[in-house]
């Protein structure tokens, strides 16, 4: 309903807000991370390749001894997760209509996302820590 004594012009009520009302932040926060996972994804893949190369587990434990290798992981992983959630959630807002079912998978997909990245981070904090046993 239009308030006849609103003075902003009637594009300031429509800018911004697109089809799930939250305007362009999704779209940049799905491009941003999806910039940020480009070099993660190269530095994975060389850490894979030469994971694989390792002869034992000592050599692979010993690489994890820095935390740098354990933190680029850990933020390869969390913004892995956010930039599928992102996804996933813009294929529910724009394919499903019900209401009800929309908001029950986007709070399981938020949840699911969240108990993910939790379990990988503690896994890799485990992982990391136990390195200093096998030294």
């Amino acid at each position: 309903m239009i308030d006849e004594n609103d003075l902003s012009s009637p594009m300031s009520h429509v800018k911004g807000s697109g089809p799930s009302g939250t305007g362009t932040s999704t779209w940049w926060a799905q491009r941003v991370s999806a910039v940020a996972l480009v070099p993660l994804v190269i530095w994975f893949a060389y850490f894979v390749l030469k994971a694989v190369k390792l002869k034992d587990m000592n050599e692979l434990m010993s690489i994890f001894i820095s935390p740098f290798p354990t933190m680029l992981l850990a933020v390869f992983i969390v913004i892995g997760l956010y930039h599928g959630n992102l996804g996933i959630k813009e294929v529910i807002e724009d394919y499903i209509h019900c209401h009800k079912l929309k908001f029950i998978l986007i709070i399981f997909i938020n949840f699911l996302s969240f108990l993910t990245a939790i379990a990988a981070i503690c896994a890799l904090l485990v992982f990391h820590l136990s390195t200093f046993s096998f030294n």
